[in-house]
């Protein structure tokens, strides 16, 4: 009785599609029909349980004066700028942004209290967090369907060629995905790398307009 239901929907695939809608549909290559998906983003802030976050309005300046204070040295428009990057996740979430983010610093400045908030609120199923034997495997399933992205920076050895797989993978729209027991296939690119260390010495220099790295200093006294 279901499948002759005229109320049944059907789908003719799966697709990604953050903040859309649980069916995606899209126009037919050919004709003038619309062709129905299902889209597997399931909502903000989801995990392994629970529910997805909802948007509401209230009082944002508690996390600005975190950041003023975690990036006390850093120039303010370098501050306002990475709030707008991180605002772009949410705002614009199928629009692919050519930079990566680099949080270098002493430990204890809350670099990875933000980097937590962040995958909080982008949640556990869209977030990979990987080190440099992940990235140069020929298995991709850390970036498949991935809005976050950080990364170990104590794993990185052959420097040069984790350089130049996060240049690619930060600028090109499209990827191939290899996952294990399955065929490759091509894929959107939303993915967004951040990531933190303890050093002084970034993966990427400092000029690349391709990275926004900031220097993380508290001048909050945790003591």
């Amino acid at each position: 009785y279901w499948l002759q239901s005229s109320i049944r929907s059907a789908v003719v695939g799966l697709q990604f599609v953050p903040g859309g809608k649980p069916i995606v549909e899209q126009p037919m290559p050919f004709g003038d029909g619309m062709l129905k998906y299902l889209n597997t983003w399931r909502g903000w802030g989801v995990g392994l349980t629970g529910r997805a976050l909802k948007p509401v309005k209230g009082d944002v300046e508690p996390f600005k004066r975190f950041i003023k204070a975690a990036f006390g040295n850093e120039d303010q428009a370098h501050c306002e700028y990475l709030e707008k990057r991180l605002a772009w996740i949410f705002q614009q979430p199928t629009v692919k942004h050519p930079t990566w983010i680099y949080i270098i610093g002493r430990p204890y400045q809350g670099k990875s209290t933000l980097l937590k908030l962040i995958a909080e609120l982008v949640g556990q199923t869209c977030t990979s967090n990987i080190d440099e034997r992940a990235l140069q495997s020929q298995f991709a399933e850390w970036r498949a369907e991935k809005l976050l992205v950080t990364l170990d920076d104590s794993s990185v050895k052959d420097r040069h060629l984790v350089q130049q797989l996060l240049k690619r993978l930060t600028t090109e729209e499209h990827s191939q995905v290899n996952k294990k027991y399955q065929s490759e296939y091509t894929a959107s690119n939303y993915t967004t790398f951040f990531f933190a260390a303890n050093g002084v010495d970034a993966l990427l220099e400092h000029d690349d307009r391709r990275a926004l790295v900031l220097s993380a200093e508290c001048s909050w006294d945790y003591a």
